[in-house]
């Protein structure tokens, strides 16, 4: 299940309150408020699609509800409604978050910021996801982050052509 969910994530968390526990044998039927429709591409798709196949994955046993913005509560209000517990998950990205914390914005776009390879490494080896969850733990939620969206201009971070021919003696 680890590698499914690292598949279909990306730079966004999904952030789930401490209040939306359940035991191991327990029917988990949440919902997931997004900050992205589910029809915008990559955003809001890989939500859905998570949602989905969790679902499958589990046998039913796991129900996490896609929630379109503003269909429980107001897009950029999900951080507070999964703290207060009044939705149990949000799908979105730290950068919406950080007028809540600044450190929010290393989990986030980085203009001219680190390589995609860079910054995983950062996460899993740097520190980057122990102060991620110190951040986020600071106001009883957890957060599962995935994996880095592919970046637009400067840095395509996971973007890369594979050269050809003479190209690869370079």
């Amino acid at each position: 299940m680890k590698s499914l969910l690292s598949s279909v994530a990306i730079a966004a968390s999904l952030v789930v309150g401490a209040a939306g526990s359940a035991n191991a044998l327990d029917q988990i039927d949440w919902d997931m408020q997004s900050t992205y429709p589910g029809t915008l591409t990559q955003l809001g798709t890989l939500g859905k699609v998570l949602s989905e196949r969790l679902n499958a994955v589990s046998g039913g046993e796991i129900n996490l509800k896609f929630q379109e913005p503003g269909a429980i509560v107001p897009a950029l209000e999900a951080f507070d409604a999964v703290a207060s517990g009044a939705v149990q998950a949000a799908w979105s990205t730290p950068g919406y978050w950080t007028g809540k914390d600044t450190s929010l914005a290393l989990f986030a776009a980085v203009p001219f910021g680190p390589r995609a390879s860079e910054y995983i490494a950062w996460m899993k080896f740097g520190g980057g996801n122990e102060l991620f969850d110190e951040v986020y733990s600071a106001r009883g939620l957890f957060r599962l982050w995935h994996q880095v969206a592919a970046l637009r201009g400067h840095r395509a971070g996971s973007l890369r052509l594979v050269p050809q021919g003479d190209q690869l003696r370079r």
